[in-house]
């Protein structure tokens, strides 16, 4: 509650810096030594409002008792789709496996999908950005890899990632350090567990466990992002429907672009 507070309260002072430095550039007679420095307030105004934003984030992450019954697809193809700029820009390729229905409140779901497909690409390699996206039955839960190529996590950091403020990469890659502690709040708070398997050089697979939707027995388990729920991820999408326990290996993948 007095993240949430601080986080809300500070983010009008925020703005009003930003807001006033730009008018101040655009009004007044600066140097090019005065409006690089009238840059750096308002660059430094944006990062202070991300980070409350991820802030916020994290004081409002998902609750077990909040939970319903959520189908993955629609969530992955609304992370994608509020990604679209950044996989467009990247030219990102995304494949996305059939996924299940779990227990989760959508909102905070979407939220981990985009953080853990926009990480692929912040910290992406040299090569073209590939991102898979795959399920598999563990018990009672659903396991959920999200996979990429990118530059990779030495060992030594792979619980340390999940902290809040921690960051391994330098100002160059954009971020606040909260990405993935909001991620590991939203899955702890569901009963799931997230780790990473990765080594530099070679991509990361971010892991998490999800709760099976609690529903009658004969409903779908398992959905293509392509035609969840009405969404359609951006650019030409072929996809395909199992209602298998769990995602059999010849089912065909949705792929963005």
């Amino acid at each position: 509650a007095f993240a949430h507070t601080v986080a809300h309260d500070l983010r009008e002072p925020v703005r009003t810096i930003s807001a006033f430095t730009q008018l101040l550039v655009r009004k007044a007679q600066l140097t090019d030594a005065e409006s690089e420095i009238a840059q750096f307030i308002v660059d430094g105004a944006r990062r202070m409002s991300n980070l409350l934003d991820d802030l916020l984030s994290s004081a409002t992450g998902g609750h077990k008792d909040s939970s319903r019954p959520v189908e993955l697809a629609h969530v992955a193809a609304e992370a994608i789709q509020n990604l679209t700029e950044a996989l467009t820009t990247s030219a990102a390729a995304i494949r996305i496996g059939p996924l299940p229905r779990v227990q989760g409140r959508e909102c905070d779901l979407v939220r981990l999908f985009q953080n853990l497909i926009g990480n692929a690409v912040k910290y992406r390699s040299s090569a073209p950005i590939i991102v898979h996206v795959t399920a598999e039955r563990s018990g009672p839960d659903w396991m959920i890899r999200i996979r990429d190529n990118g530059i990779g996590i030495a060992k030594p950091h792979h619980l340390r990632v999940f902290g809040l403020f921690t960051r391994l990469h330098s100002e160059e890659i954009p971020g606040t350090g909260i990405g993935l502690a909001v991620c590991k709040k939203i899955v702890e708070g569901l009963g799931g567990t997230i780790w990473v398997e990765s080594e530099p050089g070679a991509g990361s697979t971010f892991c998490f466990t999800l709760a099976a939707a609690q529903e009658e027995s004969g409903t779908r388990a398992i959905s293509s992002p392509g035609d969840a729920n009405g969404i359609r991820l951006p650019g030409p999408v072929s996809s395909a429907a199992s209602t298998a326990a769990s995602p059999p290996s010849s089912a065909a993948t949705s792929t963005w672009p």
